[in-house]
């Protein structure tokens, strides 16, 4: 697997509305696959992407997002991995966000979104 730091960018548009939801847009001409969202996982979320592992944030995946669309998330649908917690966007700020996705059925990319 290519090192993180080299996987191409997602071409993508995520935004949030209110406390509660944010949509994401695939903008680019790839459809995504295996498509995961990571909540405050930062430092690790290079770990995090490259084995889709466990770890300190809350996360949320789906099987497709086609290029050109879009879709909305609930805050509260991502979870921690080993507790189940779910983020509660009343008491907690989005610190960072990573998006993880497969192109083509082979390669991954990446968007580091940062503080929303």
């Amino acid at each position: 697997m290519t090192d993180f730091v080299d996987w191409p960018e997602l071409s993508a548009r995520v935004e949030r509305h209110g406390k509660c939801l944010i949509s994401i847009t695939n903008t680019g001409s790839i459809d995504w696959t295996d498509v995961r969202l990571d909540l405050n996982g930062r430092p690790d979320y290079k770990m995090l992407a490259e084995g889709f592992e466990c770890g300190p944030g809350y996360i949320y995946g789906w099987p497709l997002l086609a290029a050109q669309s879009t879709t909305s998330v609930g805050l509260a649908s991502s979870a921690k991995s080993v507790s189940a917690t779910p983020f509660n966007p009343e008491k907690e700020d989005i610190e960072d966000l990573v998006l993880v996705a497969r192109l083509n059925g082979r390669q991954y990319g990446k968007l580091i979104v940062g503080p929303l």
